[in-house]
């Protein structure tokens, strides 16, 4: 059950609700050397993020777990993150460590919706929560524990560098790593020749040299 909350606009309101169904593919970016594996949560390490990391009311550090719905975005919201949008470098210390995986939730997850009419029924849009740099992560953080209060299992935005996909966050300490499975078929792992030629031929077409 979701509740009614107090958001960071200051609106108290029910937010939209983005179902996230049984089977969905996910993709996930993560660092090969963590010892992560795919559906593995982050337990709060590393620097601070658009949506994490934050408390949950009794005062415990939430996990939480950044996907997107096309590979596409998952770079884009990754390794791809701070390369100008007029194109650039992307270097080998940047992305060799890196793999992209898939995962599929085994159950229906309920994530709140931080996208198109979503963000009007808080009150706010993209520019103060999905389109910000990271000097106002303080701030956006706050929306996704906002979430958590409300009873969700995590949120759902557009992603800014890939705007037309959907970019999700779960939560894990609602979200256990048994609801989620690995898919076998989505298997990226950039140290690879074959693979860093396929990031190579994808960032072409957005003017981005992938250095070898």
């Amino acid at each position: 059950m979701v509740n009614e909350v107090e958001w960071p606009s200051g609106k108290t309101a029910v937010a939209h609700e983005q179902p996230l169904d049984p089977g969905t593919l996910l993709y996930r970016v993560l660092d090969g050397s963590s010892g992560r594996s795919v559906t593995d949560f982050n337990p709060g390490l590393g620097a601070p993020t658009r949506f994490a990391f934050f408390t949950a009311k009794d005062g415990s550090k939430v996990p939480v777990l950044y996907a997107a719905l096309t590979a596409e975005a998952a770079l884009a919201e990754s390794i791809l993150r701070y390369v100008p949008v007029e194109g650039g470098e992307l270097l080998r210390r940047d992305y060799e460590p890196m793999i992209l995986g898939g995962l599929r939730p085994l159950r229906s997850l309920r994530l709140a919706s931080f996208k198109g009419l979503g963000l009007r029924a808080l009150g706010t849009d993209q520019s103060d929560v999905s389109e910000t740099g990271p000097d106002r992560y303080e701030e956006t953080v706050l929306w996704a524990q906002a979430a958590h209060l409300a009873g969700f299992e995590g949120v759902a935005w557009m992603s800014h560098r890939c705007n037309s996909d959907i970019a999700v966050m779960l939560f894990g300490d609602r979200v256990q790593k048994g609801d989620l499975q690995a898919d076998s078929g989505v298997a990226r792992i950039f140290r690879r020749p074959i693979d860093r030629e396929w990031l190579t031929d994808l960032c072409v077409g957005m003017h981005i040299t992938v250095r070898w």
